[in-house]
C-alpha cells in the first residue's frame, strides 16, 4: 500500500513539474513577444540626441557640406528608415533648412501625432551654439515590432 502511494506521490510532482515548465515557456514568451510594441519614438528621440551631440561638437559648415561622415551615422539606414532636418530657425517644419533628407516633415506639425503607432514619429529639439539657436527635427518611420 505505501508504494503505490509514494508512486502517486511521484507521478503527481512529474507532472506539476512539467506543467511548472510549460507555464514558465508560455509566461516568457507572452512577455518577449506579446503585445505590439511602437518604438518610433524612441527612435526619433535617440536619433535627435545623436545629431544635437554631433552639432555641439563640429563646426555647422562641415555638417551641412558632409553630414553623415562628420556625425558618423549610416547614411542609408536614414535614407530607408529616417528623415534629419536642421534649420537655423526657431519655425523649421515650413523652412528650407540646412540640411534635410529627402521626405515631408508637415507631419511633424501634427498634434498627437506620436500617440498613433501607424504614422511616423517626430521629435524636435532646439540647441544654441555660439548664440544661434538651432532646431533639429528627427522623423522616425520604421515598422512597429509585432507580436506572433
Amino acid at each position: 500500500m505505501r508504494g503505490q502511494v509514494d508512486s502517486q506521490l511521484a507521478g503527481f510532482i512529474f507532472i506539476f513539474v512539467c506543467l511548472l515548465i510549460i507555464g514558465g515557456v508560455v509566461a516568457g514568451n507572452t512577455i518577449a513577444l506579446g503585445d505590439d510594441f511602437n518604438y518610433k519614438p524612441l527612435d526619433a528621440a535617440i536619433l535627435n540626441a545623436q545629431v544635437q551631440k554631433c552639432l555641439s561638437l563640429h563646426d555647422i559648415s562641415k555638417i551641412s557640406s558632409d553630414f553623415y561622415a562628420t556625425c558618423g551615422i549610416n547614411e542609408s539606414i536614414i535614407k530607408k528608415y529616417y528623415r534629419i532636418k536642421i534649420c537655423d530657425t526657431v519655425e523649421c517644419i515650413g523652412s528650407k533648412g540646412i540640411f534635410s533628407t529627402e521626405g515631408d516633415f508637415e507631419i511633424c506639425g501634427i498634434t498627437g501625432i506620436n500617440k498613433n503607432s501607424n504614422y511616423p514619429s517626430c521629435s524636435t529639439s532646439q540647441i544654441l551654439i555660439s548664440s544661434k539657436k538651432y532646431t533639429i527635427i528627427t522623423v522616425s518611420s520604421q515598422d512597429v515590432r509585432r507580436g506572433l
